[in-house]
């Protein structure tokens, strides 16, 4: 049930008077009445009270004088949303949003995408811009917290691509950065899983200009031991993603690092074939595609590494030198 009073113009002045909702909308009838391109269907209540005025037109021709005025608050309870470019659903949705003008704060906004959960709270600036208008740019101010981050599902092409979009070679992943969203977020995430990779209580600051994720501080433990993390990645050619990284590693497990890292894309040496503790400062840049897939023939490193208590197992080019030492030791 709602009360919707719509805008009257008053013809001598052309001045709008304000449109207010305020009322408990059931979301997928909104969906279905207001027929929006990127919402295929949704569900749950939303608690709103709205006030809007002001020229769309002249908004349109300068969305940065402040013509669009927009006040209230819209509160989520339990909403579930099927978009369009997303066949994985926005579950859980709940929060509250207050509107001042052309920004919106957030209290509280979590929710779930597959496995994977989230918490927001801070502000979107340029919202009313960026639903209403073309090439706006979002920015969201947030601090960000999650339980638990899985990255295969997040990142997968099967679940976040629609059938008829997907890429023809049939790729695992796909990693897009669109150019009219930033952020400036503090994170925190308990866990987060790509591939074979760990990390527990990841934490830092990550920013977003112009296609560009950059990064002061990033922490985290995993492979046994703790990555202290800072660099870019530079994502405005799809084909040609950079990622630079100076990074600090302490107490890790030899094996397990290369494990994890399925063996950095070579043969010579596995993780079967290696123990040992690895402290190492490494400066590098790597490339790779949006599935993604690395480049090696330009990745660069420069590394400064000491292992303790290390060791070489079957590893087949000793055992070329059984000729001065005995084979069971070369093992």
């Amino acid at each position: 049930s709602a009360e919707i009073r719509s805008t009257v113009v008053d013809v001598r002045t052309s001045t709008p008077r304000p449109c207010t909702t305020k009322g408990m909308l059931d979301v997928d009838y909104v969906v279905s009445l207001l027929q929006l391109d990127e919402v295929r269907s949704g569900s749950g209540l939303a608690d709103v009270r709205i006030a809007f005025a002001g020229n769309l037109k002249e908004f349109k021709a300068k969305p940065g004088n402040s013509t669009l005025n927009t006040s209230g608050d819209i509160t989520l309870h339990n909403v579930m949303l099927n978009l369009k470019e997303m066949p994985m659903p926005l579950k859980g949705l709940n929060g509250n949003f207050i509107f001042n003008k052309n920004d919106v704060a957030v209290s509280d906004f979590k929710g779930q995408l597959g496995e994977s959960d989230f918490v927001l709270n801070g502000m979107f600036r340029n919202v009313m811009a960026w639903l209403l208008l073309d090439k706006q740019r979002l920015l969201v101010e947030a601090d960000f917290s999650s339980q638990y981050l899985n990255f295969d599902q997040l990142l997968s092409e099967e679940l976040n691509t629609p059938a008829d979009a997907r890429q023809a070679s049939g790729a695992a992943y796909k990693f897009n950065i669109s150019p009219d969203i930033a952020f400036d977020l503090s994170a925190s995430i308990r866990q987060a899983k790509f591939r074979r990779f760990r990390g527990e209580h990841i934490k830092g600051e990550v920013n977003l200009r112009n296609q560009i994720v950059s990064s002061p501080n990033i922490s985290f433990n995993a492979i046994g031991g703790n990555f202290a993390v800072r660099g870019n990645l530079d994502a405005r050619n799809r084909n040609h993603i950079k990622v630079s990284t100076a990074t600090k590693l302490s107490n890790m497990s030899v094996d397990s690092l290369f494990y994890v890292f399925e063996n950095f894309g070579q043969k010579f040496i596995s993780d079967k074939q290696l123990r040992g503790k690895l402290t190492a400062n490494i400066v590098s840049d790597v490339y790779s595609d949006t599935q993604p897939n690395t480049k090696t023939d330009l990745m660069q490193a420069e590394i400064a590494a000491t292992v303790r208590d290390g060791q070489l197992i079957n590893f087949s080019p000793m055992q070329k030198m059984s000729t001065f030492v005995k084979r069971s030791e070369l093992a």
